[in-house]
């Protein structure tokens, strides 16, 4: 599980490092969504399992995206790679 979900990471940390600056109003085809609202709900899901993961309580995630949306997705995702090999992680969470 955890391969797929390195590689699923940095798949997507790829993408995001392609993005060009001041790019974050780019429609999804989610039309509700803009790739900001995309970002902190992928980023705020990763924060979220990777508590749960450690027995913590998740906190809320930011309201805007930091100025490299790369950084802060690479950040989280490496957060819940951590939080997912820690001892327990796996029986902690649903």
């Amino acid at each position: 599980m955890l391969t797929a979900l390195e590689a699923a990471t940095a798949w997507t940390s790829g993408v995001l490092e392609d993005l060009p600056t001041g790019k974050m109003d780019t429609p999804t085809p989610c039309t509700e969504w803009d790739l900001e609202t995309l970002v902190l709900h992928v980023v705020g899901g990763m924060q979220m399992f990777a508590a749960t993961a450690r027995g913590q309580q998740p906190t809320p995630p930011p309201d805007a995206v930091p100025t490299n949306a790369a950084s802060h997705y690479r950040a989280a995702a490496a957060d819940l790679l951590t939080a997912m090999q820690e001892p327990g992680a796996m029986d902690r969470t649903p």
